[in-house]
């Protein structure tokens, strides 16, 4: 029975990391860090979010596939992703992907989609991440004005 579990994780390692895709749009993100935060902006999508400054993130499939690698973390993982974020202390990760050609079944984690200029934009904050992160993450997760 145990080997069973192992050929899953295997499985599931294997169909995440095949099926990765960026979208095109991705290249965009920018990256600063105003202050004790990092603010990650995409201006070709429109959109804008602060992060803490210990995640580790991607904006293409070679640093994704880096990170989530070391980070141990199997989990699915949509198309179309455009920032990927992962931080070990306490461990847990987000995304943001675009959903807008997309039909999914609802990713597990805490989500928060928004529409800027009619691309739906969403952000998913794994479940275990703390309380006061996910609520500063979702609430800081805007499209640009």
């Amino acid at each position: 029975m145990r080997n069973y579990k192992y050929v899953f994780f295997i499985f599931i390692y294997f169909v995440t990391n095949s099926c990765i895709s960026f979208h095109t749009d991705a290249k965009y993100n920018t990256i600063s860090s105003p202050g004790k935060y990092i603010s990650i902006n995409n201006p070709k999508i429109n959109f804008g979010l602060l992060s803490y400054g210990d995640f580790i993130y991607a904006s293409d499939r070679k640093k994704f596939k880096k990170i989530y690698n070391n980070f141990g973390q199997l989990h699915p993982v949509p198309k179309k992703l455009i920032l990927y974020a992962a931080t070990k202390d306490p461990q847990y990760y987000y995304y943001v992907y675009s959903n807008s050609t997309q039909l999914m079944p609802k990713p597990a984690g805490n989500i928060k989609t928004i529409n800027c200029d009619s691309i739906a934009v969403t952000m998913v904050v794994q479940e275990s991440a703390p309380k006061p992160d996910l609520a500063f993450l979702l609430a800081n997760f805007k499209c640009k004005e």
